[in-house]
């Protein structure tokens, strides 16, 4: 089943308009600059999603926000016995650690067994990272990270042995098949989803929405990515921004932005044609309508921020608002898991389960089936190298890891327990071994070493434009 009742919804979908809402949205509000506030609450901060196709003066002035809060807490931490120093210059060396989770359905098995068991070789630990980011199954694992990675060893144990968690449901119990409703126009979707929506629920519960907003007020940002369906556009959410409680909040409201928190989790996920889109109630010009949201993974394999947050002012900035006291250098490191494989596997073409059976779905849906998963495998390479661009313009050392292509084993079916539990193990093993300060580049030579290395770049990645390699 799996991929094909994607694609056959794709082809045959094209009644089903009437079903998805009751209040759509005037051209001239999806073709607007500006992003409409979403409905039913308030908030901390000014604002608490982004275009992420574009430079936008809200994310910056969001992480403005982030700096001074950094810069507190900075400023309030004994900073000579933490940190070391550049005999250089003098300054304090405060690493800035970033988290980048992709897209990959059950294949996010890989990425959360890495997280289970990876540690700082100087901390024995996960990083604190300062910025985790989560697309489609990444953004299922994003908050779990965020939290698993905390400075607070109660919060950092409560969740590190929650990674997994999602990877253990069986595919039955997070989707169902509603093949008649999507026929007659009853559903948006072949698969109804309320299993992992309920899943969702579980784990993001109220106690998880809190620990995530005591962890942004230190300064860290979760994002999630989803794609605004009619603007074709892909959104970035500020999850630490909508955990985080304003004053006078009453219990309505709070029930309101809880629910949102896991609406973008579901809706970043929400495959398009298979899972019906997320419906996000928004405020504009008065009136309320209805966003659709769907995969971030439709839009990008996995992303960071766009290139216009200038990294090389950050420092400088956390220096101004720290006053007096040593200066700092920050050295950015980012950490991309792939939940998926970097190199293609060869795979014949030929009709199963449903297809099989049909004389036309026999012959076009396997085609449309591996030609829709080529295009998502290079796009997710496009995002690898796009990424590596960012961390050569800002001097970030690059970490990747991929499923290796040692793992020969191939799921029979969505989510297919089997398979990642084995996945799951093969990440632990990586998560493991695995010191990311022996790093390699991503050649040809060295795939038979994707098991126990980092790549300080994707394939085909020699050096940076200015001949620098960003550390490595």
């Amino acid at each position: 089943m799996r991929l094909a009742v994607v694609l056959l919804s794709f082809a045959l979908l094209g009644g089903c308009a009437s079903t998805l809402r009751t209040h759509p949205i005037p051209d001239h509000i999806l073709n607007s600059p500006t992003l409409p506030t979403v409905s039913k609450m308030s908030y901390a901060t000014a604002t608490v999603r982004f275009w992420g196709d574009t430079y936008s003066p809200e994310l910056k002035a969001a992480f403005l926000t982030k700096l001074k809060q950094t810069a507190k807490r900075l400023k309030n931490t004994a900073l000579s016995s933490r940190f070391e120093k550049n005999e250089a210059n003098g300054k304090l060396i405060v690493p800035t650690y970033f988290l980048a989770l992709s897209g990959g359905a059950e294949d996010g098995a890989y990425g959360a067994g890495v997280l289970s068991t990876w540690k700082n070789p100087k901390t024995g630990r996960l990083p604190a990272f300062n910025t985790v980011t989560g697309i489609s199954t990444g953004a299922l694992i994003a908050p779990i990270a965020f939290l698993a990675s905390s400075d607070d060893p109660q919060i950092r144990a409560k969740y590190l042995s929650k990674l997994g968690d999602i990877y253990k449901v069986p595919g039955d119990k997070l989707a169902s098949l509603q093949i008649i409703s999507a026929f007659t126009g009853s559903s948006a979707a072949f698969l109804d989803n309320s299993g992992l929506q309920h899943q969702i629920e579980t784990f993001a519960n109220k106690q998880m929405i809190e620990d995530v907003e005591r962890e942004s007020n230190k300064g860290r940002s979760l994002l999630i990515g989803t794609t605004n369906l009619e603007a074709q556009r892909p959104v970035i959410w500020d999850l630490g921004a909508i955990a985080t409680r304003p004053h006078n909040e009453s219990k309505a409201k709070r029930l309101a932005r809880h629910d949102l928190f896991r609406k973008i989790l579901l809706a970043s996920t929400a495959v398009p044609g298979a899972f019906p889109p997320v419906k996000i109630q928004i405020n504009a010009d008065d009136t309320v309508y209805e966003e659709l949201h769907v995969d971030g993974g439709t839009s990008k394999q996995v992303f960071l921020f766009p290139s216009e947050i200038n990294l090389n002012q950050v420092a400088e900035a956390v220096n101004k608002m720290m006053g007096d006291g040593p200066g700092i250098e920050l050295r950015y490191e980012l950490y991309i898991i792939r939940n998926g494989r970097v190199h293609t596997r060869g795979k014949r073409v030929e009709p199963k389960g449903l297809a099989s059976f049909v004389p036309i779905l026999a012959s076009t849906i396997p085609i449309i089936q591996r030609s829709i998963a080529t295009l998502i495998h290079y796009q997710g390479r496009g995002d690898l190298h796009r990424l590596r661009n960012l961390a050569c313009l800002y001097d970030i050392k690059y970490h990747l890891t991929a499923i290796p292509d040692s793992f020969t084993e191939q799921a029979e079916t969505t989510y297919d327990l089997t398979y990642m539990n084995h996945l799951f193990k093969a990440g632990q093993a990586f998560g493991a071994r695995a010191d990311p300060r022996d790093t390699i580049l991503y050649t040809s030579q060295n795939r038979d070493r994707a098991g126990s290395h980092w790549y300080q770049g994707p394939p085909e990645w020699k050096k940076c434009g200015n001949g620098s390699s960003s550390h490595n």
